[in-house]
């Protein structure tokens, strides 16, 4: 997992990336302040694309990949107040198709 992180920071140019594997199927990734967050949709799905394809070069044929999930996640701390935005496209790694869904969180 720590290859894909170096390999997805690398290339994307973006040091604050989480990476997950749940149960060997199903691939998080969390996008965090990046120039992305900003980007259209359209934007957002091929870049979720092109990550979904460079996980499943790197782990997801010996990991099963079938489904993942890339967060572009805003996050901002104003003293105690934390807020974060996020939105999402979900991957199905197998086809290489992605739908956008979007969620926002405050705290």
């Amino acid at each position: 997992m720590i290859a894909l992180k170096d390999t997805l920071s690398s290339q994307l140019k973006i040091s604050q990336i989480s990476v997950n594997i749940t149960n060997g199927k199903y691939l998080s990734v969390g996008l965090i302040n990046s120039p992305y967050n900003d980007s259209s949709s359209e934007v957002q799905k091929k870049l979720a694309l092109q990550i979904g394809e460079t996980a499943y070069n790197l782990v997801g044929k010996k990991n099963h990949l079938v489904a993942g999930r890339v967060n572009y996640i805003s996050s901002q701390n104003f003293f105690i107040f934390h807020s974060t935005s996020t939105r999402g496209v979900s991957m199905e790694l197998s086809r290489f198709t992605a739908r956008d869904t979007t969620a926002q969180t405050g705290m």
